[in-house]
């Protein structure tokens, strides 16, 4: 992840991370030392942190883990998270246009973990231009076994492969 600008002075940043639309409040929040590749720590239930997702509270609540499991058994798990605003040589972006524009940028590298849920059936509902559709529950299928070894799936089941089921099916 890239920011515009280096900012030296800021002793300590953040992550705070949203899933399945929630605006209030985080299901994981973790901060680091600005310029340190050290582990990164997880804020503490209760405490008072930017949250700022659209239409959420600008100061929030964080809620003391680095882990978020889904409704549908979906695991999200922070693994690691630096970032170094100090000093830096890249310039990948811009405020306001799209490209460098000469000013270092701060870098910072979040990696999660995503474990599927367990095999099983899932409803989920079809959303058209990110929103739901009235009445469009339905089915999403994932295989118990091996592909090869399943029936043809019915004509009236969608089979769906997700990157991250985590993404806002509900």
């Amino acid at each position: 992840m890239f920011g515009n600008g280096t900012f030296s002075e800021n002793a300590f940043y953040g992550a705070v991370l949203f899933f399945d639309r929630v605006q209030t409040p985080p299901q994981v929040a973790v901060y680091n030392a600005n310029g340190t590749l050290g582990s990164f720590s997880v804020q503490p239930a209760g405490t008072t942190i930017m949250g700022g997702a659209n239409g959420g509270l600008f100061f929030d609540k964080a809620p003391g883990t680095s882990v978020y499991i889904a409704s549908d058994g979906t695991k999200v798990e922070v693994l690691s998270f630096v970032i170094n605003s100090m000093s830096s040589n890249i310039d990948k972006i811009s405020f306001g246009q799209i490209g460098p524009d000469g000013t270092p940028d701060t870098t910072a590298q979040l990696i999660l973990n995503v474990t599927p849920p367990p095999p099983g059936d899932i409803f989920g509902c079809i959303e058209l231009k990110g929103l739901p559709v009235v009445g469009s529950n339905v089915l999403l299928w994932q295989p118990r076994k091996p592909y090869r070894s399943q029936k043809p799936m019915p004509r009236d089941v969608t089979n769906l492969i997700m990157s991250s089921p985590a993404r806002g099916l509900h």
